[in-house]
């Protein structure tokens, strides 16, 4: 999937997201630079199934997307667009939660909510992240 293709779908998704945030800034990263960002946090990650990333940065809220990840991670799927979509709102959910983790605990209970918000708002996308789990 091409970076433009990614970036448009997240912008589709936030016209699609219902809670009042300020709208973020999308970026698609390289895989290199993107795990540097990921090893650099503070917040445990699965690298290889860590296909996005909101960085809270003082001038706004970021949403970081590496293409190489995305298709490794959908290599079988045959709508990849949803798969997009999916993630951009469980990165939503993430802005619009507020919550600044700082330990792995409170990582995962901020996980485990936007899952929950995501299975309640949009099932279907909430399908799909499961695959993943």
């Amino acid at each position: 999937m091409e970076n433009k293709e990614i970036l448009e779908i997240a912008e589709f998704t936030l016209k699609r997201f219902t809670h009042p945030i300020e709208k973020p800034v999308f970026e698609v990263m390289k895989k290199t630079k993107f795990v540097k960002y990921l090893k650099d946090s503070t917040i445990e990650a699965n690298l290889e199934k860590t296909p996005a990333f909101v960085a809270h940065l003082p001038d706004g809220e970021l949403i970081v997307f590496c293409n190489e990840i995305i298709e490794q991670l959908t290599s079988n799927m045959k709508d990849k667009r949803k798969f997009i979509e999916a993630v951009t709102m469980h990165e939503l959910f993430h802005i619009w939660n507020k919550h600044r983790c700082v330990t792995s605990e409170e990582a995962l209970m901020s996980e485990e909510e936007v899952h929950e918000e995501i299975k309640k708002e949009f099932p279907g996308l909430a399908k799909v992240l499961e695959k993943f789990e």
